[in-house]
């Protein structure tokens, strides 16, 4: 399985074992007022019960979004490489 459908698969895991769609987590995201991301990723685990692999993927999810001011693409599997084509070379890991 390459990264992109590990990506889509753990975003449909989050949306069936929580039963909301990503919309509802960014709203809730939106709607506490929070901006860090280990803020959001506590306020998800501890007020809505998600796992912290899902809450810490929803807050990512949630950041690429906002991020400069433009909006994140509308298939959650190309999240990664947006994010990716925003982020200076220099700053990336290595591939192994």
């Amino acid at each position: 399985m390459d990264v992109d459908a590990a990506l889509q698969s753990q975003i449909r895991n989050i949306e069936t074992t929580y039963g909301k769609p990503l919309d509802y987590w960014f709203a809730v995201i939106d709607a506490s007022g929070l901006t860090k991301h280990n803020q959001v990723v506590a306020m998800l685990k501890a007020d809505h019960g998600l796992a912290h692999g899902a809450a810490h993927r929803v807050s990512l999810l949630a950041r690429q979004r906002d991020h400069a001011g433009v909006t994140a693409p509308p298939d959650p599997a190309d999240a990664l490489r947006w994010r990716e084509s925003r982020t200076p070379a220099a700053a990336r890991c290595p591939p192994r």
